[in-house]
């Protein structure tokens, strides 16, 4: 879910196992810093249709005014990915809330479905508004699979190329 909790990509223990070893491997070569940079920026690049199709998800959000996109767009704007290839190897998609600024919370409500807002930041007068229920969570669950391929055949990749 966006917020706190971001959505991981679930890797199986083997899978883990194998993308920290490969990681291991590959900072022992040249100088430790510049082939493991290359493995991460793979990796990265290997989520990005996940994050396309996630920021589309925030963009297809419906809204009362369709003139007004500037909340969607701010919530696609922050929509990246998290790598890690330490001993607790993982990847998750992630709504970046400094991005977000006082709006911070919406994607996670907004992902809930219904929620509430303060009309012109009157707190006294609240405001309901509807959302898609599940709008990120339903793009990391079918995307989960392709995200998996993707991270095992970039591991692969990198094992070919240096001998691992």
């Amino acid at each position: 879910m966006p917020g706190k909790a971001p959505i991981e990509i679930k890797i199986t223990e083997e899978d883990g196992a194998k993308l920290h070893e490969t990681a291991v491997k590959l900072k022992k070569l040249g100088d430790g810093k510049t082939i493991p940079k290359e493995f991460r920026k793979a990796l990265r690049v290997s989520a990005l249709p996940l994050v396309a199709k996630t920021r589309t998800a925030a963009m297809d959000l419906p809204s009362k005014n369709k003139s007004q996109s500037h909340l969607r767009q701010r919530i696609a704007a922050s929509v990246g990915v998290k790598i890690g290839t330490g001993h607790d190897p993982m990847m998750a998609i992630v709504i970046r809330k400094a991005r977000l600024g006082e709006q911070a919370r919406l994607p996670k409500l907004m992902n809930k479905g219904n929620w509430n807002h303060p009309v012109f930041g009157d707190t006294n007068t609240w405001e309901p508004e509807a959302s898609r229920r599940g709008w990120f969570d339903n793009v990391m669950i079918e995307g989960t699979p392709f995200i998996q391929a993707a991270l095992d055949e970039t591991v692969r990749d990198f094992e070919r190329r240096f001998n691992l």
